[in-house]
């Protein structure tokens, strides 16, 4: 749609001098017309309102600096990107930060994986080794989610349990702690 130029008249009164879209009122020239009650619409330059964003893309444009201090603290390599979050890898230890949608509910988990010494992979969700580790209630890390503003949140919150977590994960603890939250909410006595 082509805009027509906007007049000294119009411009005074309109905040968005340039950047307005005729009403149906208004006539080629710019002026309004009789009746008509506004002389221009503004038009909004809101960059992102109006559009849902990826969580996936969210969680590995904001996530790769929330959970950094893996790779310089903890020895894991660079994250690897996965369609709802991002990985990390060391040798014996993988730890998955994700959003998850399935049917009307979302959420936002953080998973670690690793091998115990009979060889057995077993995985368990960051809220059961925080409470299991004795770091705090479930609810300090929460994993409910559905706007990108809380899945924000939730990253800071994950990565700040996880900073919490990781010395309890070392090698001779984490068969244990995986072995008492595998499959749990809540770990088990």
């Amino acid at each position: 749609m082509t805009v027509p130029p906007v007049g000294p008249h119009i411009a005074a009164r309109c905040a968005f001098a340039g950047r307005c879209v005729p009403t149906s009122g208004d006539r080629a020239n710019g002026r309004p017309s009789i009746g008509s009650r506004s002389l221009r619409v503004p038009v909004r330059q809101t960059v992102g309102v109006g559009r849902r964003s990826d969580p996936g893309e969210l969680i590995w444009e904001r996530g790769r600096s929330a959970f950094a201090f893996l790779t310089h603290d903890w020895d894991f390599e660079q994250p690897e990107r996965t369609d709802g979050g991002l990985v990390y890898h060391r040798p014996g230890l993988h730890i998955s930060i994700k959003y998850w949608a399935w049917k009307n509910e979302q959420g936002f988990a953080t998973t670690i994986r690793g091998v115990d010494p009979e060889g057995w992979e077993r995985s368990a969700s960051l809220r059961c080794l925080y409470v299991a580790c004795g770091l705090g209630p479930p609810q300090a890390v929460p994993e409910g989610a559905g706007t990108a503003h809380t899945i924000t949140k939730r990253l800071a919150q994950h990565a700040s349990a996880l900073r919490h977590v990781m010395p309890h994960l070392q090698d001779s603890a984490i068969a244990t702690l995986l072995k008492r939250c595998q499959g749990r909410d809540l770990p088990a006595d």
